[in-house]
């Protein structure tokens, strides 16, 4: 729970900042697939290996990132032992960890920037059915797609479009995780 919230305030994101949109999730999801596209699928599975996003890959180490990127014009302090590095002109927010200064967490913060094998921020709820098909979980707004042991989550809004896309190491035995999901 505290990595969402950090995850939310690296972008400026408060808790409860999308009300109503959980129930229109949840019911938007639990449509009939006959309504979506049949070969949404999402492309990781387990063992595969986090996408690389603008340069930059989770378990990275900062001094890394840094060295490729350069310093980050604008740094947060989180909770729990993290940080956070955006570089917005990239399009890209990365949250850290403290103890061992590896990248946790890749957020997108621009449409045009980046894109995650196709999904931008801004797309529909049913652009990201179609291409990824139906999430592993879904907590509040977001749609949690798990790969092991790191998940992509798109968070929806008001509008029913992507206003948080994100790549993040999850911790913990995911596979309990994956089975509470299923």
């Amino acid at each position: 729970m505290k990595r969402t919230a950090n995850l939310r305030r690296l972008h400026g994101f408060a808790p409860g900042r999308v009300p109503g949109v959980v129930l229109g999730l949840a019911l938007g999801l639990a449509c009939s697939a006959a309504t979506r596209a049949a070969d949404g699928h999402f492309p990781w599975k387990a063992g595969d290996a986090a996408p690389v996003i603008g340069g930059v890959h989770l378990g990275e180490e900062r001094s890394e990132v840094e060295k490729s990127l350069g310093p980050p014009p604008e740094k947060k302090d989180l909770d729990g032992g993290f940080k956070g590095l955006l570089y917005s002109e990239r399009g890209l927010g990365l949250v850290y960890s403290t103890r061992d200064a590896e990248v946790t967490g890749i957020y997108l913060l621009s449409r045009d920037a980046v894109d995650l094998d196709g999904v931008r921020l801004g797309d529909s709820r049913d652009e990201v059915l179609a291409r990824w098909g139906e999430p592993t979980a879904v907590q509040g707004a977001q749609a949690i797609y798990l790969a092991g042991n790191w998940a992509v989550i798109a968070e929806l809004g008001d509008a029913q479009t992507v206003v948080s896309l994100s790549v993040s190491r999850m911790g913990g035995a995911t596979e309990e995780l994956q089975e509470l999901y299923r």
